[in-house]
């Protein structure tokens, strides 16, 4: 691919983001992603043969900012108690500041969300490799007591996700992310030696 094809498609994808984020998905044509873009909408087919591609490059780029703040987070000096709820936290702002999933009724997130499968698996995989990375940091410190890895990791990603993945509407996703506190320390208190 040429400099200048990535370069408009990376445009592409960059406008599909704000442009979704701002009307939704279910609203949102590859026209008005091209009109955006100040493209032609039949030039939108020279980059993407339809509006599900873009979509899932879209998501995937979205996905692959998320993970980069959280592992921001999982990188700082801060405690591990601290760097779960901050990577939590991450996770619901950042997912609410893009808008995919924050007015997608049921029917277009189930919808959304089996279009992007391999995507949906991949960044839960990424997710619960960056919780383990806190939790082991949290055993050695002895603030945690974790007896598996990979299940207490798995489950904090599943219960985090699945509630960012269920919630629908700007007012539940602030409640959450007003909430995240609280929500932290009723899963921290399983985990803690003390």
């Amino acid at each position: 691919m040429s400099k200048s094809k990535e370069e408009k498609r990376a445009k592409l994808i960059e406008t599909a983001i704000e442009t979704i984020g701002r009307y939704g998905i279910k609203k949102t044509t590859l026209g008005d992603i091209a009109k955006a873009a100040g493209m032609a909408p039949t030039s939108m087919y020279y980059y993407f043969p339809d509006k599900n591609e873009l979509l899932r490059v879209a998501l995937s780029s979205v996905a692959d900012a998320l993970l980069a703040e959280v592992e921001v987070v999982v990188n700082s000096s801060n405690t591990p108690e601290k760097k779960l709820i901050s990577a939590w936290r991450t996770l619901f702002s950042t997912a609410k500041r893009s808008g995919f999933l924050v007015n997608l009724d049921a029917i277009t997130k189930s919808e959304v969300l089996h279009l992007a499968q391999g995507l949906v698996e991949d960044f839960d995989r990424r997710y619960t490799a960056l919780m383990g990375r806190i939790l082991e940091q949290g055993e050695a410190e002895g603030v945690f007591l974790v007896k598996d890895f990979e299940l207490t990791a798995t489950v904090l990603s599943v219960g985090v996700l699945g509630l960012l993945l269920n919630t629908a509407g700007q007012a539940k996703f602030d409640l959450i992310e007003r909430q995240i506190e609280v929500l932290g320390e009723l899963l921290m208190n399983g985990l803690r030696t003390r």
